[in-house]
């Protein structure tokens, strides 16, 4: 690939992008300075910091039943799992303590208009789409070993 290409991947402007270049493309290693460096300005960037400024107050991102994608908690996860923010961020850990903990109360949360139970982890809802891109999500977030996640 073209130096210039590189060298624009890796300027500082978004710590997201550096860190991916250093880790995916360049092949760097998680403990070399320059990936801990970029990694760890990640959380304060410009565009997780605007994706956080989303939540209600309850600390969630904004979602009703008619909201088919973009604006659910779960594509906001997503999208800062793959900007490289990781889910020991005390901001996400909630989310995900939320999200992976049974309740009623959350049944309408869940359901999508003329969908039905679009995002329900359970033996029932098995092979949905979402499904499986919010697993690679928790994944990604480091919640892998997760007992919840595993049943």
């Amino acid at each position: 690939m073209n130096n210039e290409v590189i060298s624009w991947l890796l300027e500082d402007k978004e710590p997201s992008i550096r860190y991916r270049t250093l880790t995916e493309f360049l092949g760097y290693s998680s403990d070399n300075k320059e990936v801990i460096v970029a990694k760890g300005k990640i959380e304060h960037c410009k565009n997780v910091e605007r994706i956080f400024l989303k939540r209600n107050e309850e600390g969630l991102f904004p979602h009703k039943p008619e909201y088919y994608g973009n604006w659910t908690t779960f594509n906001y996860l997503t999208i800062l799992a793959e900007l490289g923010l990781s889910g020991d961020d005390e901001r996400i850990i909630p989310i995900i303590d939320w999200i992976l903990t049974p309740g009623e109360e959350k049944q309408e949360y869940f359901v999508q208009k003329e969908l039905g139970y679009a995002y329900l982890l359970d033996e029932n809802n098995l092979g949905s789409c979402r499904q499986v891109s919010f697993l690679s999500t928790l994944v990604r977030l480091g919640y892998l070993e997760d007992p919840r996640v595993k049943e």
